[in-house]
């Protein structure tokens, strides 16, 4: 067990389950939202240790959660991967987010990307 709390945020509820499902069996905890604004509220709880978005989520996107977070002095360093199949949206990513990873995804590469980006303070 890793004892990392992480938050999986994604509008398509498939795609949620199965990167929680992943992230469980890595050992990490696992919360999850929706969407960004269910995302923002989550990552202001205590204990969140990281964030794996979807750049592209209704309401507020991903990029902005991020955005919302790096312009944060208390929030700043929070560990955030986005992933996306829109490679332009990634592009966009790539300026806040600690990685980006391109769906459809290896899984090998999701849990790859997230111990590296990831890691107890």
């Amino acid at each position: 067990m890793n004892n990392l709390k992480i938050l999986v945020a994604d509008d398509d509820p498939y795609l949620l389950e199965i990167c929680t499902e992943i992230l469980e069996l890595e050992g990490y905890t696992v919360d999850m939202a929706h969407d960004g604004a269910e995302a923002l509220s989550k990552l202001y709880a205590d204990g969140i240790d990281g964030a794996l978005l979807d750049v592209m989520m209704p309401g507020v996107d991903g990029i902005t959660v991020c955005k919302v977070l790096k312009n944060d002095p208390n929030m700043k360093k929070m560990p955030i991967i986005m992933m996306s199949a829109s490679h332009s949206a990634l592009r966009e990513a790539k300026h806040c987010a600690t990685a980006v990873i391109s769906k459809p995804f290896d899984l090998d590469n999701l849990i790859s990307t997230m111990q590296h980006c990831i890691q107890p303070t």
